[in-house]
């Protein structure tokens, strides 16, 4: 009986044996639970704009033939350290570039360099993504390369923007300062110098475009700018008015059709001869006497017509008269002779006589002032 008892557990040892049981199944629950949640653990999805590599040991695997999955879900990938996803953003991406501008730092002034040796500054926005099309090999191969080479899209914003000085260096050095000031530089050779960039070193990313948001001369360039700016819309503006001007005196000169004349004159004062100068006075002689001359030149071209018209009545009258007189001379020339005197004196009384002078003399002589009708005679 002793026996019995001594070998008998005590009531603490059931406890302890019971206490250890239920932990023991507890843990092994829990185990099991974990292990679940470990598995599961590799379930994800891919949002909109995004897609997802799934990387197992090291490697990129397929996920049904395609390395890149796409947006949606859910997918399933063993545990990690097995396997991991890793997200890759495929959204439109920007970087600025105002590394330019002119700032005050260590007592140095920073700035571009144009074609012409002129300082200005200017701020680009660049604008790239990670090219995936799915449509060509190439295009599903460029996640892959971004991964590879890239790694981080912070990393991607640093190498484009590093390039983009490059290239937005290299293009202002052959820009003058008037095309880069009226915002005239050449984006498309910055646009292809940096996917050109892109390509050679793999990245996967395209450049999608390149702006530029500022462009203008150095801050405290601004003045002799504005100095010359001013200079030129002066400059443009006496230009503007020395034409309307010149425009002016030809059209009252010639008339509209003045330059006619004008490329008519040039190439007789460009040593036309022989002839062309020939050809070309006579068409200027033809012009001037054609209806198409206006102006002052017109007036005086009618004016010397109508004076030479006159002119020749007048001497044909008179070459009229004198034949009459030599005939008339010559049937009866005392007649002719009086009938001529007859004519002058009564031209002379027929005036209106205003002062009569007897001045005193040994010889006595007439004076008839005629008044303005004197000249008449």
């Amino acid at each position: 009986m002793n026996k019995l008892s001594k070998h008998k557990p005590s009531a603490s040892f059931v406890a302890l044996t019971n206490a250890l049981s239920a932990c023991l199944w507890v843990l092994k629950h829990l185990m099991f639970v974990m292990l679940i949640l470990f598995f599961l653990s590799g379930i994800f999805w891919v949002e909109e704009g995004t897609i997802a590599l799934r990387i197992r040991l090291g490697k990129i695997c397929d996920n049904n033939g395609h390395p890149v999955i796409q947006p949606g879900g859910p997918y399933f990938a063993l545990p990690d350290p097995i396997e991991k996803h890793i997200i890759i953003p495929c959204g439109i991406q920007t970087v600025s570039v105002d590394a330019f501008n002119l700032k005050k730092q260590d007592n140095l002034f920073r700035g571009l360099l144009t074609g012409d040796k002129n300082l200005v500054q200017g701020q680009w926005n660049i604008s790239f993504a990670v090219g995936f099309d799915p449509k060509t090999d190439d295009g599903i191969k460029n996640p892959i390369r971004f991964i590879k080479n890239m790694e981080t899209m912070d990393r991607a914003r640093f190498i484009v923007k590093q390039a983009a000085e490059r290239a937005i260096v290299h293009v202002t050095a052959q820009t003058s300062v008037d095309d880069f000031i009226r915002g005239k530089e050449n984006h498309h050779v910055i646009h292809q110098m940096i996917q050109a960039e892109m390509d050679a070193i793999q990245t996967g990313l395209t450049i999608r475009s390149v702006s530029q948001k500022s462009y203008g001369p150095p801050g405290h360039l601004k003045y002799e700018f504005q100095a010359v700016n001013r200079a030129e819309s002066q400059k443009a503006l006496k230009i503007e008015e020395a034409k309307r001007l010149q425009s002016m005196i030809l059209t009252q000169a010639a008339g509209r059709n003045y330059p006619i004349i004008i490329r008519a004159i040039h190439a007789l004062e460009e040593g036309a001869d022989g002839p062309q100068k020939n050809a070309l006075t006579e068409k200027l002689r033809q012009y001037f006497l054609s209806d198409a001359l206006g102006g002052m030149a017109a007036e005086i071209m009618n004016s010397a017509i109508t004076y030479r018209t006159r002119t020749l009545e007048n001497i044909l009258s008179a070459v009229d008269r004198f034949n009459r007189l030599v005939k008339q001379d010559q049937e009866n020339s005392q007649i002719l002779r009086n009938r001529i005197t007859q004519d002058c004196i009564e031209q002379i009384f027929s005036q209106e006589v205003k002062t009569i002078v007897i001045p005193k003399s040994e010889r006595h002589h007439l004076y008839l002032d005629l008044g303005k009708d004197i000249s008449r005679f």
